[in-house]
């Protein structure tokens, strides 16, 4: 599943800098097919 977003929805609101920055890396490291088969 997609247990990223579920774990950023559920992290505080004064971490939304750090959500933003987390959800490039996951991008960064997707398009590098770096985690893909840790994420899946």
């Amino acid at each position: 599943g997609n247990w990223v977003a579920y774990w950023i929805e559920e992290m505080p609101l004064m971490k939304i800098v750090q959500k933003e920055l987390l959800e490039k890396v996951v991008q960064k490291m997707l398009k590098g097919k770096m985690v893909v088969r840790v994420l899946n």
